[in-house]
């Protein structure tokens, strides 16, 4: 089961979700209940499936799972639009297969913006950390995974951004963090040295050294 603290909820899924939240942790349920609207719990749910089902799942909305649960004919998609994104970009891959990269990491975010039932774009997590993103190079779903991953490291989440990706957090506005203990902290022995404006050296899982900056929010 999907925990609520590795979701970023905008407002409750279902009233199932809701009469859980407001038995586990008041003070959040009480927060997301201030941005429902009337109309929004008149067409609450009583339950929705949360999973990725390739044959019945919403359009233009981002689906929640935990990684070990994803359909293996989704995981191929993924890796491939992985692949495709990380190598045209020359960022080092992290894993070779679909399966290394299904044991990797552990929540996913799905969305499916066309015609065909396979993701366009999905984003990895683990903890607060936003470790992995690619699209199929859709200029709909590259907008959507954008807009998704700015309001995330905007408001819980944090990144460490490269090349491309760290240009659009730039322009996005999105928080860089800049103290350097905590930096250390968070790269943990993979980090190297620390240079200018928050930009710091780093190892590579597979071998070498990269350019990052981390944005996002500070969470104990």
């Amino acid at each position: 089961m999907i925990k609520l603290k590795d979701i970023l909820l905008e407002k409750f899924a279902s009233k199932a979700q809701q009469r859980y939240m407001f038995a586990t942790d008041k003070k959040a349920a009480k927060k997301l209940a201030s941005k429902m609207t009337k109309k929004d719990y008149e067409e609450l749910p009583d339950k929705v499936k949360e999973d990725y089902d390739l044959d019945n799942h919403p359009k233009k909305k981002w689906i929640t799972q935990k990684l070990s649960s994803i359909d293996n004919r989704i995981m191929d998609e993924i890796f491939k639009h992985y692949k495709a994104v990380y190598s045209a970009e020359g960022m080092q891959l992290s894993a070779f297969s679909a399966s290394e990269l299904k044991a990797g990491y552990e929540i996913v975010m799905l969305i499916d913006v066309d015609k065909d039932p396979m993701p366009d774009a999905f984003i990895f997590t683990r903890g607060n950390r936003i470790k992995l993103l690619a699209t199929d190079g859709g200029s709909l779903s590259k907008s959507l995974v954008v807009k998704k991953v700015v309001k995330m490291v905007k408001t819980a989440y944090n990144l460490e951004a490269s090349k491309k990706m760290d240009d659009i957090m730039k322009g996005k506005g999105a928080p860089p963090i800049l103290d350097k203990k905590r930096i250390e902290k968070m790269v943990g022995p993979k980090f190297i040295k620390h240079l200018e404006d928050g930009y710091y050296e780093r190892k590579l899982k597979k071998g070498g050294n990269v350019v990052k900056r981390m944005y996002g929010k500070w969470l104990n």
